[in-house]
């Protein structure tokens, strides 16, 4: 896999506080147990409130994660690769909306 990793700003401040779980940041692992998986890091912390968009130029496999510029942010994210379970398609292109007006 051959993740991307794209940073979109929310434009807003954080609401609530920290996880105070995650004092050195969270490590995501979204494979599920797979075979073949492939990671990489991410800034950290983010830029402030926002959001990852995080997709494999191979299998289209794609994940986003939420951002507050703070202590808990997301550090780095491992995902499986979906043609390499047997029988899989690669997912179809995904179109993200960010422009926020859900």
């Amino acid at each position: 896999m051959a993740l991307k990793a794209q940073w979109y700003s929310d434009k807003r401040e954080p609401q609530g506080l920290a996880d105070p779980k995650y004092p050195h940041g969270h490590d995501f692992d979204t494979s599920g147990g797979s075979g073949s998986t492939c990671s990489t890091t991410l800034t950290y912390p983010a830029k402030g409130c926002g959001k990852w968009h995080i997709k494999c130029a191979v299998c289209q496999n794609s994940a986003m994660i939420t951002t507050t510029g703070r202590v808990d942010d997301p550090k780095s994210i491992r995902m499986g690769c979906i043609t390499r379970i047997k029988g899989a398609a690669p997912a179809p292109e995904l179109k993200v909306d960010l422009s926020g007006k859900f």
